[in-house]
């Protein structure tokens, strides 16, 4: 609780801003840098709430924290910038708010996180930057996550894709999160259509196996 109690031999201390605390003192000084005094004739000066600063000394009110600023101690000369993955909106904040899953930011002292864009995506909280999907998986979507994985028929050969492709014709994908396609013809291998996996050529043909022939391989996305 701030003390204010008129100074009844002060007469020099007319003016908001300043305080003596001594009877008799014809002088009066500056509230210190970090503390206020609204009122004249006062005995001690009042100390910046958090939420707010006073950079000067001699002052009569406190400031609040610029956004993507805060302060969360009393009687301070300046605001603590938000640090990256963190940011704060408003005006007079103790504390900054760190980004949600799907949100990043990579700079401080900002107001907004931005959102993960399609290809990306955010796992944790007061993130820096999103991820960008790794080879298999896509993401359509802005502001997730998590990737999808490349249905059947479909891959994706490069990160941070948006879509998947399909499978070329002369291969295809037999399962979910392909970074590339199988292609039908390689050589020295045939194709077990029961497990659809390739088998080399010395091993003992299965039953519905394409047999091995001298072909041309055919690579994934050609």
């Amino acid at each position: 609780m701030i003390i204010g109690v008129l100074c009844c031999c002060c007469f020099g201390c007319s003016a908001p801003g300043k305080f003596t605390n001594q009877t008799g003192q014809i002088v009066c000084e500056d509230c210190a840098p970090g503390s206020v005094q609204s009122q004249s004739g006062q005995i001690e000066c009042v100390l910046c709430e958090s939420g707010q600063y006073m950079g000067q000394g001699g002052q009569k009110v406190c400031l609040d924290c610029p956004a993507g600023r805060a302060s969360s101690a009393i009687g301070q000369t300046e605001c603590t910038p938000c640090s990256a993955g963190h940011v704060q909106p408003l005006l007079g904040q103790e504390a900054c708010v760190p980004c949600s899953n799907g949100t990043a930011q990579p700079l401080a002292e900002q107001t907004q996180c931005q959102l993960c864009a399609p290809g990306s995506f955010g796992n944790e909280t007061a993130g820096s930057a999103c991820n960008r999907c790794p080879e298999g998986q896509f993401q359509d979507l802005i502001e997730q996550d998590s990737c999808k994985a490349c249905g059947l028929g479909e891959y994706t050969d490069l990160p941070g894709q948006s879509v998947c492709k399909q499978c070329a014709p002369g291969s295809f994908g037999n399962e979910t999160g392909l970074s590339q396609c199988i292609s039908w013809y390689v050589s020295g291998t045939h194709l077990n259509f029961d497990r659809l996996i390739r088998v080399p050529c010395d091993s003992a043909l299965p039953a519905r196996s394409r047999a091995c022939q001298p072909r041309r391989t055919v690579r994934s996305g050609a």
